[in-house]
């Protein structure tokens, strides 16, 4: 089996928190496009410790900021370093001892990403928003306005065996799909009607849209400037100004 580690604790629950779904009514629904592949410009991809630690929240941190810097230049692949420094910041891993590899609570990682920051630039979260119906509709929207949405699963076994095999994630009876491997976080940063498709563990994934309604336990939207270019806008049109006016208008921003 690959040497993987996992390290989300359970959903932890803000109700200051934005959801999503109340913007994506202000002004006017969001459309989509039927497929998007935010990440296909990332050179390459790497596990950023959690094949050593349970940093997967951090790592997946470090992920969206390659997939965002990769379509707004420039470029940025945080180093390992800063991946462990900010999980070590926020869980209190001693990367010296190995102590106190717990793992992070999602909800704390988006709260140290917006405050801190992630990497020598300290690449922040302007605001982050909850997901408060897990449809394939709504994480859709998500990925195609943000760049990104960040998920937490309940981690099978039969996606660990998969994985293994260089297979897609999808649904498996028995009890390799009812034995939960552990808590994890993964970015997704395209889909198209059959498929999610995100990176773990160093390697870009693919996932059914209906195991991905049996595994989540919670998302959020996450809002970077590493997303918008110089002139203000996004890859996909939104103008970052709008849209944060559009934000205060239904509550706090994370």
């Amino acid at each position: 089996m690959a040497n993987v580690k996992f390290g989300k604790l359970p959903p932890k629950v803000d109700p200051r928190t934005l959801m999503v779904e109340d913007y994506f009514s202000v002004p006017q629904p969001v459309l989509v496009p039927p497929e998007v592949h935010w990440a296909a410009k990332v050179p390459q991809w790497g596990p950023m410790e959690n094949d050593e630690i349970g940093d997967c929240t951090l790592a997946m941190v470090g992920h969206a900021i390659q997939c965002w810097t990769s379509n707004v230049a420039p470029y940025n692949m945080p180093p390992d370093s800063e991946i462990v420094k900010a999980y070590s910041a926020i869980s209190g891993y001693n990367p010296a001892t190995g102590a106190n590899d717990t793992g992070c609570y999602l909800l704390d990682v988006l709260n140290y990403s917006k405050k801190t920051g992630v990497g020598v630039n300290h690449h922040k979260l302007t605001a982050f928003a909850g997901i408060r119906h897990w449809t394939p509709d709504t994480i859709k929207r998500v990925i195609y306005l943000f760049g990104a949405a960040y998920i937490g699963i309940a981690c099978p076994q039969s996606a660990l065996d998969q994985f293994d095999a260089h297979q897609p994630w999808t649904s498996v009876t028995g009890p390799t799909g009812t034995t939960i491997a552990g808590g994890h976080a993964i970015p997704l940063f395209g889909y198209d009607a059959d498929w999610a498709y995100f990176v773990t563990w160093g390697k870009p994934k693919k996932l059914a849209w209906s195991w991905l309604s049996l595994y989540m336990d919670e998302g959020y939207a996450p809002l970077s400037a590493d997303w918008i270019a110089s002139n203000g806008t996004a890859v996909n049109g939104f103008n970052l100004a709008q849209l944060l006016k559009d934000l205060k208008q239904i509550g706090p921003t994370g």
